[in-house]
């Protein structure tokens, strides 16, 4: 090991570190080994999330096109539903009927603060307050009087705009039919409901049917424990006019 060569040549290798280039980085990274494949567990994850969504969305389709499903549905919206298109509605006895000019004597007979509105369509002002004992429920009432056409001072038409409260919206006029066409509204913010129609009592059975093709305007809402429905057939009261007395209440 004397030839100078050789130690030339041990010399280099002793002092060669080799260092691989980036094309054997990139190489080794592709490797099967290294592949950085999406887990089948998360993938069958995703899958099935989307096909629950997409079942949910066509099941709310189909369910809000049945009166009855509709129904079921909105009732967790604090919205009032009847279990049929006819039911029961005892007659309320005069007795059971307490009429005054003072809200405050109302609100102690029923337990609650009594709602009032603060704006009222054009040509309305309050006229008294009621309370049913028999089904716990309080009525105010404002009406408007107008002359009708033809000059006639003595040719007048009233008509009246209701306000009703109680703490259960399971009564009338609190609940609308399952067949009831509900339109979502808000009312500052807070969920309501609007409804054309009515329930035509018969009194002869006991029994009120609800009626579609009656022109009574209806909002439903809640103000804390308070259901309350806002009504009226006047038909220049618009549907803005109804819901701005009912963002009015307090």
């Amino acid at each position: 090991m004397n030839d100078p060569n050789e130690e030339r040549i041990i010399d280099t290798l002793e002092g060669y570190t080799p260092r691989p280039g980036q094309g054997f980085y990139r190489r080794m990274a592709e490797a099967p080994w290294n592949r950085k494949e999406p887990g089948r567990l998360s993938i069958v994850a995703r899958r099935f999330a989307i096909g629950v969504a997409v079942a949910l969305v066509l099941g709310l389709a189909l369910g809000f096109s049945i009166p009855t499903v509709r129904a079921s549905f909105i009732r967790f919206l604090n919205l009032g539903f009847s279990p049929s298109e006819t039911v029961l509605n005892p007659p309320v006895l005069p007795t059971n009927l307490v009429d005054s000019q003072k809200v405050e004597e109302i609100s102690q007979l029923a337990g609650w603060t009594v709602k009032t509105p603060t704006w009222l369509p054009q040509g309305y002002t309050f006229h008294d307050a009621r309370y049913d004992s028999t089904n716990q429920m309080v009525l105010l009432t404002f009406l408007a009087t107008r002359q009708l056409p033809g000059g006639d001072p003595s040719m007048t038409e009233t008509k009246m705009v209701t306000l009703v409260e109680a703490m259960r919206n399971d009564i009338i006029p609190l609940m609308v039919a399952p067949s009831a066409a509900v339109e979502d509204i808000t009312l500052n913010d807070e969920a309501a409901a609007y409804a054309i129609g009515a329930w035509e009592n018969d009194a002869s059975t006991g029994h009120a049917t609800w009626n579609n093709a009656y022109p009574l305007q209806n909002v439903y809402w809640q103000i804390d424990a308070v259901f309350l429905n806002l009504n009226t057939d006047d038909t220049r009261v618009s549907m803005d006019d109804l819901v701005r007395m009912a963002e009015n209440i307090r």
